[in-house]
């Protein structure tokens, strides 16, 4: 065999490895990568769970608001009725003690008259 051959079986040989080398990166590479996407599609998963569970959540807080405004929508309603009723009872209240104002001025104008009349 000649050099020449010689020469060509090494660089032959020195391709061989490089592609047998890339060819290993290139595995280490997709493995890396499929690891990766293992990985963030477990996070997607965790991620999801929580966004369900967020809505979840944010659906009974909205049922809870929403039976809580009633309720103060409510006690409004019932504290404007008894703010009426007492205004109501307070002017009854205001017109008795008017009333009885012009009873003792009545009175005490009836009892001067009589005193100097006697």
């Amino acid at each position: 065999m000649g050099v020449q051959a010689k020469d060509e079986q090494v660089e032959e040989k020195r391709r061989a490895l490089l592609k047998q080398s890339q060819l290993k990166d290139y595995q280490r590479d997709a493995e890396a990568d499929r690891a990766l996407n293992e990985q963030l599609a477990l996070e997607l998963k965790v991620v999801e769970k929580k966004l369900k569970t967020y809505k979840a959540d944010m659906i009974q807080l909205s049922y809870l608001l929403q039976d809580e405004k009633r309720r103060l929508d409510a006690r409004i309603q019932q504290l404007d009725e008894e703010l009426e009723e007492e205004q109501s009872n307070l002017e009854i209240m205001m017109d008795k003690v008017r009333k009885a104002q012009g009873q003792i001025e009545q009175l005490t104008n009836d009892i001067i008259s009589e005193r100097s009349n006697s």
